[in-house]
């Protein structure tokens, strides 16, 4: 009888994970499960630099992953999300390797996502029908309402962005449980709901800021409106929310004082990327006029019929305007085009609600059904207009994450060739812990994927050490691999490459709205490379100044100019060569 009343959700549920899923039987099919690699460079540089070798750290057996890169900071706190890694990591263990892990938890995460968003959407509208289609359109194009129209229309539609670790994956099945036991704690009123919100909400903390902050504004919002409004029971239920939550979060805020009180902080901080202003921002005029028209309607048209579903979701819809504006207090904010992400699950249930008013106000002589046959035949064209134009894109050369169809994407999947055989020879050889040193990042992000150890030169968002550390072991490097110098001020001045990789965003601009604009730039100053390049002329190659076990010296660090290391220290000690790839012992 369950089986009968949810047969439709579930034959959905389970083409949202063949969906999700099906890139990886294509690839699969055609390279076989042992050349396939779900996650490269060229795939998805943000996992592959990122966050899936964090997530690689925990099935390796860290219990908390901070700076996972250079071995003198292995017990540091943890700089990015804490509890996605974990859930990724011991994932992986289930299927015994992270590969087989990746590839089933694009099954098994946006199905479940999807099946979460269908019972918010219900719980707010009562209506099956309108969830479906509702949850449809959240889970392959949550973004939506955020589109911007151009003049020449064309996709990326869809995005697709539920495969993608940590964010969304791994984060919002936190946030949606968060959403819906706040929900069903103030309209039911039960104690376990309450206990449960607060534990989801406190949960946040330790998955992604973003959402956290934004939750919390809401709940602030929902605090706030219950007192002026003298409903003090409902008060008294969103402050045991909060306080619940609160007492979860202890954890994170003891790691978090550990993290500000080292000595490089503010190194850490302008790595990741920051706004600095007390201004207001007039900039994302758009987005505030949406969330405020969409608020206006709601009111209009909801507000009268269900009060409570009403002031909830304008509660959570309305903290854009303070997220996007936090700078005017706090002077500086973090990557700040990401705070529009957390709205999307109460904006898509603000809409589903207002949708379903019109239909019972002014077009109830029009079928709900015929409503819905329509909304699935949208979405199949716009499906189908996507899909025909990205095998077009595919054709030309070009690639997009959002379909991932073997002739296209086939490369993008393969373990480099001229590397594949050294990695396979260091994970095998190599303790974990040992510390190579290499001077081309895309070499150093390979061994984060393929081997077990650290790194000399590590990717500046993934580490704790200062920024000088970071320019120390740089130019020890440069200097081992006698990298000319004006090569070295082309690679840092000229291209973005070199460095994004030693210190990610901290060479953007950051005034105000610089992330809402092109044109920001990952190149270092040349008066920056100038001071350097003087302070670092003279070092001693035969002494590195941190651990330093091997050296790497493949055809990535010859097209950055480098010469084979054994040049300039004879000492080294040759314990691997194939055809283009030799591998020192200090």
């Amino acid at each position: 009888m369950l089986l009968k009343k949810y047969r439709a959700l579930i034959v959905l549920a389970i083409a949202v994970s063949v969906i999700y899923g099906r890139g990886h039987i294509l690839q699969i099919n055609k390279l076989g499960f042992d050349s396939y690699e779900p996650i490269t460079i060229a795939s998805d540089f943000d996992a592959a630099a990122t966050y899936y070798p964090r997530a690689k750290a925990v099935f390796e057996g860290d219990l908390l992953v901070g700076d996972f890169n250079v071995a003198e900071y292995v017990a540091s706190p943890a700089w990015m999300s804490i509890i996605s890694p974990i859930i990724m990591g011991n994932f992986a263990k289930l299927f015994g390797s992270m590969k087989m892990g990746m590839v089933v938890s694009d099954f098994v995460f946006p199905a479940g996502i999807f099946l979460l968003f269908y019972w918010f959407i219900s719980l707010l509208t009562k209506r099956k029908l309108v969830a479906l289609v509702a949850a449809c359109f959240f889970i392959f194009g949550p973004g939506l309402p955020f589109w911007q129209f151009t003049d020449n229309i064309i996709p990326p539609i869809f995005s697709f962005p539920f495969d993608h670790i940590d964010w969304p994956k791994l984060t919002m099945p936190f946030y949606l449980l968060a959403a819906i036991f706040t929900y069903l704690a103030f309209t039911g009123k039960r104690n376990l709901m309450i206990g449960l919100a607060g534990i989801f909400a406190g949960a946040l903390f330790f998955t992604d800021l973003y959402e956290w902050v934004t939750f919390y504004t809401g709940l602030g919002f929902l605090l706030a409106g219950f007192i002026l409004t003298r409903a003090y029971k409902d008060a008294k239920i969103i402050g045991s929310i909060i306080a619940i939550g609160l007492a979860v979060s202890i954890g994170y805020w003891m790691n978090f004082w550990d993290l500000t009180h080292l000595p490089q902080y503010q190194d850490l901080v302008t790595r990741v990327g920051v706004e600095r202003s007390h201004g207001l921002r007039f900039f994302t005029w758009g987005i505030y006029a949406r969330v405020a028209v969409i608020s206006a309607l709601l009111s209009w048209l909801w507000r009268k019929r269900d009060t409570q579903t009403t002031a909830y979701l304008l509660a959570f819809i309305l903290p854009i305007f303070v997220t996007l504006n936090l700078q005017v207090i706090t002077g500086v904010v973090p990557q700040p085009d990401h705070w529009a992400r957390p709205l999307l699950p109460f904006l898509y249930g603000a809409l589903a609600v207002i949708a379903l008013a019109v239909h019972e106000r002014y077009l109830k002589r029009i079928s709900m059904r015929w409503w819905i046959v329509s909304g699935v035949l949208l979405l199949m064209l716009l499906f189908s207009v996507e899909g025909y134009y990205l095998v077009k894109v595919g054709e030309r050369g070009q690639t997009h994450d959002a379909f991932k169809g073997a002739e296209v994407t086939r490369a993008q999947h393969l373990m480099p060739k001229h590397g594949a055989a050294s990695y396979r020879w260091m994970k095998d050889n190599f303790k974990k812990g040992t510390v190579v040193g290499v001077i081309s990042p895309v070499t150093n992000l390979d061994l984060q994927l393929y081997t077990n150890t650290k790194l000399f030169l590590p990717y500046g968002l993934n580490t704790i050490a200062p920024n000088e550390e970071i320019w120390q072991r740089f130019f020890y490097l440069a200097h081992l691999y006698n990298v000319p110098e004006h090569k070295l001020k082309g690679l840092l001045t000229e291209d973005s490459e070199m460095g994004l990789y030693l210190f990610h965003n901290m060479f953007y601009s950051e005034e105000l709205n610089s992330y809402f604009q092109a044109g920001n730039s990952q190149e270092v100053p040349p008066e920056v490379f100038e001071e350097k390049i003087v302070r670092y002329r003279d070092m001693d190659i035969n002494n590195p100044p941190f651990k330093l076990d091997y050296v790497y010296f493949g055809p990535n660090e010859k097209a950055l100019g480098a010469e084979d290391p054994v040049i300039q220290n004879p000492k080294l000690r040759k314990i691997y060569e194939d055809k283009e790839i030799q591998i020192y012992q200090l």
